[in-house]
C-alpha cells in the first residue's frame, strides 16, 4: 500500500470508492448513470519515507453546482460514511464501502431532515461475503461471454481513473509510469 513502484498510496488504492460514489450521486441528480466533474482540486500528505499519498482530500464540482468533498487514506483512520446533503435534509450511508460487512450482515441508510431528526432508516442485509460478491459477478459475466460488468461500464471506469489522475496531479504525486 506504500510502495511507490507498485502505485502505492491512498488515492489509487481507496480513492476510487469516494470518487465513484460522488460521480454516481452527481449523475443520478443530473438524470445520468454517472457524471464527470467539471473541476477537480485536491491535496495530500506525502509520506517522507514512502513518497506516496498516505492520506488525501479532494473537492469535485459538477454541473448544476453539485459539489463533493472526498477523503481517503491508507495511513490514517477515517470516518467511512457517505453523507448527501440536500435542501430538505440529508442521507447518511453508514458503511458504504463494506456494506453489510466483509462476511455479510446488515447496514443502514439514514434519512434525516434539516434538524437532524431521523425520518426513515433503510436496512439492507446479506449473508454473502463482500469480496465473494465481486468475484461472483465477474465469474457470472465471464460465463455468459460478457467482458463488461453490468454495474460499471468501461466509460465509467475510465472516467473514474481520469478523476483519480487529476487528484494525484493536484497533490503533486507522480509515478515513474506517468512519464
Amino acid at each position: 500500500k506504500l510502495n511507490k513502484k507498485l502505485g502505492g498510496g491512498g488515492i489509487l488504492d481507496v480513492g476510487c470508492y469516494p470518487v465513484s460514489m460522488a460521480r454516481l450521486l452527481a449523475g443520478a441528480a443530473l438524470g445520468k448513470d454517472f457524471a464527470q466533474p467539471l473541476e477537480v482540486s485536491g491535496m495530500a500528505h506525502l509520506g517522507q519515507q514512502s513518497n506516496v499519498d498516505e492520506y488525501a482530500t479532494a473537492l469535485l464540482k459538477f454541473d448544476n453546482d453539485i459539489l463533493a468533498q472526498l477523503a481517503c487514506g491508507v495511513q490514517l483512520e477515517m470516518d467511512n460514511t457517505v453523507t448527501v446533503f440536500g435542501t430538505e435534509g440529508r442521507i447518511e450511508v453508514l458503511s458504504p464501502w463494506f456494506g453489510s460487512g466483509i462476511e455479510g450482515g446488515s447496514t443502514s441508510m439514514l434519512i434525516k431532515n434539516n434538524s437532524g431528526e431521523l425520518q426513515e432508516e433503510i436496512v439492507t442485509a446479506t449473508d454473502r461475503w463482500l469480496y465473494a460478491i465481486e468475484a461472483d459477478t465477474v465469474a457470472e459475466n465471464l460465463e455468459r461471454g460478457q467482458a463488461r460488468s453490468p454495474a460499471m461500464s468501461w466509460e465509467d471506469t475510465l472516467g473514474n481513473m481520469e478523476v483519480l489522475d487529476q487528484w494525484r496531479q493536484c497533490a503533486g504525486l507522480q509515478y515513474s509510469s506517468d512519464n
